[in-house]
């Protein structure tokens, strides 16, 4: 745990991520789960199956190309196949994947979201996480699983996702803060007057003083209106 009681980030790549999984499994959903009692991160990597990522203790990240999405508890992330992505786990972070095969659920999103996971939901996943690969399709299981891919079909979305920011120096800076989150407040605090003195765009500076300041013991105090631009006091409790 960091001095201003939030979750140790992590710092460490974890090799053995991801885990092997049969993409080629003649079945709907192919499914993983893993425990992680240190906060680790994932090498960069895509999957040729639309995965459902919860973790039904702890806190996920999910870093592509076009920002950052947090699934605090009792959310999910969706990543779509052949996007490219970082994971971020916290410490004991307790994953359940969900790989979804493309003709199983039609009109899924395109892009990387967070959803809400309610209590049918959750317990349909924790369900079929524990499903033999080769699960009976005409039976039980089968039908459990249809109920699975329905819910999945109307998932409610989440704006818990981050931006990356367009401009070359400052997307730089927040790569640099979200590969090193354990960089001091000290120092992650001086990238204050490069974002407030420029004439760049509003979000993009908004997005760098939401990393830079999550290291903050008060991160709202004083600065209610620029932390309002992209929601990071809602965002907070959980970076």
């Amino acid at each position: 745990m960091s001095r201003n009681r939030q979750p140790a980030l992590p710092t460490r790549v974890d090799e053995s991520l991801p885990p092997p999984v049969d993409y080629d499994c003649p079945r709907a959903i192919v499914t993983v789960t893993r425990d992680f009692d240190a906060a680790v991160l994932s090498p960069s990597h895509s999957h040729p199956r639309g995965e459902l990522l919860y973790a039904e203790h702890g806190t996920l990240t999910v870093t592509a190309a076009e920002g950052n999405w947090i699934a605090p508890p009792n959310r999910a992330i969706w990543i779509p196949a052949g996007v490219t992505h970082v994971t971020r786990h916290t410490v004991n972070t307790e994953v359940r994947a969900v790989f979804i095969r493309h003709d199983a659920v039609p009109d899924l999103p395109e892009h990387c979201t967070v959803v809400q996971v309610g209590r049918l939901l959750r317990e349909l996943i924790l369900t079929a996480v524990r499903l033999p690969a080769l699960y009976d399709e005409d039976g039980a299981d089968g039908r459990l699983v249809r109920v699975l891919l329905d819910r999945i079909a109307v998932l409610p979305k989440e704006p818990l996702h981050l931006p990356m920011p367009k401009t070359p120096k400052l997307r730089a800076i927040a790569v640099d803060l979200a590969d090193r989150p354990s960089l001091p407040l000290a120092k992650a605090a001086r990238y204050e007057p490069t974002i407030f003195r420029s004439a760049l765009l509003g979000r993009d500076r908004a997005y760098i003083w939401c990393l830079a300041k999550a290291r903050a013991p008060t991160p709202c105090s004083g600065t209610a209106r620029r932390w309002a631009e992209c929601r990071r006091c809602r965002l907070q409790p959980w970076l």
